[in-house]
């Protein structure tokens, strides 16, 4: 191609964009949104934050070490999305697709100390949730500690736990 029509196919893509961004899409046909992105969560509660934040500080002034737990996984199978190929060539790629696994981990934090994790090659229920706990979370905790569970789904184990260890 010559200089001139590289220039026209330039500017045809500029003045493109610029109409695009007139009405509002992308050039790849996506809408934009008119409405400001907010940094506030529409589900976030800033009266329960003010009072957790105030509980949490209470006993920090009561010098009490606080314990935040969580539990969380990962899948073995997770195959890439993006791949590298010579311009103008298809990017290839090898998947399996029968790979099955996951490795789930509970773990414990104090400030920003690690006090203890553990793997699992299971899905974690009550019953491994509540063997970790005593087995390897007690044992390591200091005295007076306050232990905060940090995912719903934790925090519902915990309180079970409590039950049934008649602990408050």
């Amino acid at each position: 191609m010559c200089w001139s029509t590289l220039m026209l196919i330039n500017t045809n893509a500029q003045n493109a964009w610029v109409s695009a961004r007139k009405a509002s899409v992308t050039p790849c046909g996506a809408w934009v949104s008119a409405i400001k992105k907010s940094l506030h969560h529409p589900k976030a509660n800033d009266g329960a934050r003010r009072a957790f934040q105030a509980i949490i500080s209470a006993y920090e002034h009561e010098k009490r070490p606080i314990v935040y737990i969580d539990e969380s996984g990962f899948a073995h199978d997770m195959p890439r999305t993006h791949g590298y190929s010579p311009v103008g060539t298809r990017c290839y790629g090898l998947c399996d697709w029968q790979a099955k696994g996951r490795t789930n981990v509970i773990g414990a934090l104090i400030g920003k100390a690690l006090l203890t994790v553990c793997l699992f090659k299971t899905n974690i229920n009550a019953d491994i949730f509540r063997a970790w706990v005593e087995q390897d979370l007690l044992p390591k905790l200091p005295e007076n500690a306050v232990i905060y569970p940090i995912h719903s789904k934790t925090r519902k184990f915990w309180f079970e736990i409590m039950r049934k260890l008649s602990v408050t």
